[in-house]
């Protein structure tokens, strides 16, 4: 019985105790409320007076860069105007200073003129001189052309002429486009990249046999057995060339005969790409002038600065068959 009342008596002052501590909690949670309504309004009334002074700084920023712009244009536009006025002034003063000098100095001006008159006369003169020696040129250029012309080519295809081989020559082609292909195995290339080129004529930039590098050989025969007398070397201006140089062109290169089972010199010559287009070559040498060949190697030594490959429009032999 004692120990039932006792558990009646430790209800009951739990049940006091939870009564006692429920408005507690209940005034703190009013007061965290208030306590966060206030801080939401010390944050918003900040964040207007901070947005206040943000937008009078920006103003304040845009303002002074407006004004130190129109400050600086404004110093430049009086530079410039200040700069025009001294130099008309200083213009003005100068042809003043010449109006006056030729008031005072008639017998100056009588003197320049005829220094002028003389200097008139000189460029004339020069101009004259300029002409002649283009028209003498141009005679030489066509009298070279006509030489070519008026002789024989025994190496010419069309009249029996033909490549044999180039010993240790390989030809240079720029694109793959330039070869037609079945499954890989080039079957046909355009014939003016062959080494025929060499010995046929041509019309147009590109028309020529290209080979690797700047030496090169390629043994020729021709038509009937003959002596050589002449020797001619083809290729196009700079006018006509598309970049506006051409350092393919060969440069020195020897031409070797075909007599009695060697090769022998027959004489060493070298392309001016300063000249005409197309140069032709005596044989110094008179022993060989009489040495009948049927088969002729020319080699080109060196071009004129193209490091991938040389360009041979035409070669042309002259001289009289051998009877």
């Amino acid at each position: 019985m004692s120990r039932v009342k006792g558990d009646i008596a430790i209800k009951n002052n739990s049940f006091k105790k939870s009564k006692g501590t429920g408005p507690t909690l209940v005034k703190l949670m009013i007061f965290d409320l208030w306590l966060i309504y206030k801080v939401r309004q010390i944050c918003r009334h900040s964040f207007e007076v901070s947005h206040t002074l943000l937008r009078i700084i920006i103003f304040l920023a845009i303002s002074t860069g407006i004004l130190f712009i129109c400050i600086h244009l404004n110093a430049n536009i009086n530079s410039t105007t200040c700069e025009k006025y001294i130099t008309r002034k200083e213009s003005k003063e100068h042809n003043n200073r010449i109006l006056t000098i030729s008031d005072h100095s008639k017998v100056e001006t009588v003197l320049l003129k005829e220094e002028i008159s003389k200097l008139k006369m000189k460029a004339f003169n020069l101009d004259k001189m300029i002409q002649k020696m283009n028209i003498e040129l141009s005679n030489v250029q066509m009298s070279s052309k006509k030489t070519h012309l008026e002789m024989a080519d025994f190496v010419s295809e069309s009249v029996g002429g033909s490549v044999i081989s180039t010993p240790d020559t390989e030809s240079y082609f720029e694109s793959k486009n330039t070869q037609f292909h079945i499954f890989g195995i080039p079957i046909w290339r355009p014939n003016y990249f062959t080494p025929r080129k060499v010995i046929q004529p041509w019309s147009q930039a590109g028309e020529c046999w290209a080979f690797h590098g700047s030496h090169g050989k390629i043994v020729l025969e021709l038509a009937v057995l003959a002596t050589i007398s002449h020797v001619t070397m083809e290729h196009i201006p700079v006018s006509i060339s598309l970049t506006g140089k051409i350092d393919s062109a060969p440069r020195k290169f020897i031409l070797f005969g075909y007599y009695k089972d060697q090769y022998i010199l027959i004489d060493t010559f070298e392309y001016n790409i300063h000249g005409s287009s197309t140069q032709t070559f005596l044989i110094t040498k008179r022993e060989i002038l009489s040495v009948p060949f049927k088969r002729v190697m020319l080699e080109i030594l060196s071009n004129w600065g193209n490091e991938k490959y040389t360009c041979i429009y035409r070669f042309r032999i002259h001289g009289k068959s051998y009877e």
